[in-house]
């Protein structure tokens, strides 16, 4: 527990007049005498769970290259503010699990990064679609400030992703055996767009020869791809 108690609790207590011998009551000396003693409180804490702030509005990027996961300037971030706060906590590591999935299913699809500066926080994972940081609250929201999505090549277009978000907060905010690891969970909808190519425009291989006198004679071998 912390040092300082949260609160002090005062007992006073005055004896009554004299005392009692014999069954009768005595004058005694002095008068009545006091008595005063004080018991520190402390408050144990308990763990609370972390908390969640995450883009609500889908994200929107191309089949090709990698694109910061970033939505109306908003970015992925955690905290733990009752437990990291209040000075009681017994660690200030949170654990946070990023993984890119086909939609509605377990498959990974995509690859996601952060920068190199930040390769002190990443943890064993199941595969390139699946990101885990453990470290400060501070170290952990820089880190996703550079969180990148590249999706894997040939999605078709409009494919739906789901990224998901979980947090645990490893118990940091329980002194007490009883208590245990607290979490948080979101998603993120990632929408990848296939490349827009220009179209293809197919010519004959040879060229066209008109008679000057025929006006209606076809050309064949055009067309677009």
């Amino acid at each position: 527990y912390a040092d300082t108690p949260s609160d002090i609790l005062t007992i006073k207590y005055v004896d009554g007049w004299g005392t009692e011998a014999n069954g009768d009551w005595g004058t005694g000396t002095g008068g009545p005498l006091p008595a005063e003693t004080s018991i520190k409180i402390f408050v144990a804490p308990v763990n609370d769970p972390p908390t969640l702030d995450m883009p609500t509005e889908p994200l929107i990027v191309a089949e090709e290259g990698a694109h910061p996961v970033l939505v109306g300037g908003k970015y992925i971030q955690v905290d733990d503010k009752q437990d990291l706060d209040n000075g009681w906590h017994n660690d200030d590591k949170l654990e946070v699990t990023l993984s890119a999935y086909e939609h509605g299913t377990t498959t990974g699809s995509g690859k996601l990064t952060v920068d190199a500066i930040h390769a002190g926080l990443k943890q064993p994972s199941d595969g390139d679609h699946q990101l885990v940081l453990k470290g400060t609250r501070e170290q952990i929201n820089a880190a996703l400030k550079t969180l990148q999505y590249e999706a894997k090549a040939g999605c078709e277009s409009r494919t739906e992703i789901d990224l998901t978000v979980d947090v645990d907060d490893l118990d940091n905010g329980s002194l007490t055996a009883t208590d245990k690891n607290e979490y948080a969970h979101g998603t993120l909808t990632i929408f990848v767009n296939d490349e827009n190519s220009p179209p293809e425009i197919i010519l004959p291989a040879q060229p066209v020869v008109l008679n000057e006198d025929d006006t209606d004679q076809a050309i064949t071998g055009i067309s677009v791809n």
